[in-house]
């Protein structure tokens, strides 16, 4: 399956339908992440638009970033005393792991996902090959962890795009061969702002 690049025109017809996740602050949550290269998230754009063309399923795409920690509350808020922490904790671990190549491998279905409403799903995704980013999603767990902040993970750690949400079970029967790659040189984490981790220079 060939998977033409979207016109101009194509993506003003369909941007009502294309969903996307844009990373937001908070100040009541942590979320580690990495930011995918503009280049990237057009091409996942174009592969979920051309891979749900003449289906009923509309293409939804998280195409801004990896999640390497999510906390999603803090009931009062991060405290500036444990917001410093964190962040001392993440700028160490950002130091002591060089950067790393991300390479899109394959698709893959995730049958126990939740959409829209928390309705159950199935989750079409990409999947990355990242050697060495479950370490640092692990060193990152670990030292929230040993901060007395509960960070329970009710999932394994596996790096994907999300490219479609289909009902529980559906299939998309024709996918594309994926080759799309990029070198992650830093990681950040929102919370009531953006802060940027750069990796160890070599």
């Amino acid at each position: 399956m060939h998977i033409q690049p979207l016109t101009d025109e194509l993506r003003r017809l369909l941007q009502g339908d294309l969903l996307t996740c844009e990373i937001r602050t908070d100040e009541e949550k942590v979320f580690f992440f990495v930011r995918l290269p503009e280049p990237i998230r057009k091409r996942l754009t174009e592969i979920a638009t051309q891979i749900t063309k003449g289906t009923k399923y509309k293409p939804e795409v998280e195409t801004d970033h990896l999640t390497l920690l999510y906390i999603p509350r803090f009931k009062d808020g991060v405290s500036d005393k444990i917001r410093g922490k964190i962040i001392a904790a993440a700028k160490k671990i950002a130091a002591d792991n060089p950067p790393l190549t991300a390479t899109l491998q394959g698709f893959a279905y995730f049958d126990g996902a939740e959409g829209h409403d928390d309705k159950p799903s199935t989750a079409l995704v990409g999947l990355w090959d990242t050697p060495g980013l479950a370490h640092i999603h692990v060193a990152l767990h670990k030292a929230i962890m040993e901060l007395g902040i509960e960070a329970k993970q009710t999932h394994g750690f596996t790096p994907h795009s999300t490219l479609a949400y289909l009902p529980k079970g559906g299939r998309i029967p024709k996918l594309p061969i994926l080759e799309e790659h990029f070198q992650i040189d830093s990681f950040e984490m929102s919370n009531d702002r953006y802060y940027k981790f750069p990796l160890k220079k070599s």
